[in-house]
């Protein structure tokens, strides 16, 4: 699994544009439950857990 960890708004963006399909989260708690039951895959992840701006 690839994860961006993002550091502005525009960061993301760019994360995003490569790979449109990359899942989007904040914290992602109800993602990973998901995950660890097998209810759902991902194959990359952009983090906007330290964007200050959407703080």
């Amino acid at each position: 699994m690839s994860i961006t960890n993002a550091t502005t708004i525009d960061e993301a963006l760019a994360a995003l544009a490569v790979n449109p399909k990359a899942r989007v989260i904040q914290g992602g708690t109800d993602l990973m439950v998901e995950v660890n039951f097998n209810r759902t895959t991902i194959d990359s992840v952009v983090s906007l857990r330290r964007v200050a701006e959407l703080r």
